[in-house]
């Protein structure tokens, strides 16, 4: 599993088993951020998008994402 996707699963799973997690808010609207990303471009992938789009993290980023 990616570096990034395992942050993502592992805040999904402090958050259903206990309802809570001990990430701070920054860091929880980060990963947020990071998951919402990888969603949209397999959603993209899947309709046979091809060309530039603006990731949800585009602000935080400051780049725009392409598919080829």
């Amino acid at each position: 599993m990616r570096k990034s996707l395992k942050r993502i699963v592992e805040l999904r799973n402090e958050m259903i088993h206990s309802g809570l997690s001990r990430k701070t808010h920054s860091r929880q609207i980060s990963l947020y951020a990071d998951a919402h990303d990888l969603i949209r471009e397999y959603l993209l992938r899947l309709l046979g998008y091809r060309g530039r789009y603006l990731p949800y993290a585009f602000e935080r980023r400051g780049e725009s994402a392409e598919i080829n």
